[in-house]
């Protein structure tokens, strides 16, 4: 299970509309 910032980070992303390719930014930063 990942950590509450990533899943908030992710969660963000999804929010933001960029979706995947935000998803492969936040695992490269995290």
């Amino acid at each position: 299970m990942p950590p509450p910032g990533r899943a908030v980070a992710a969660a963000r992303a999804f929010s933001a509309g960029n979706g995947y390719l935000a998803g492969q930014i936040v695992d490269r930063l995290l």
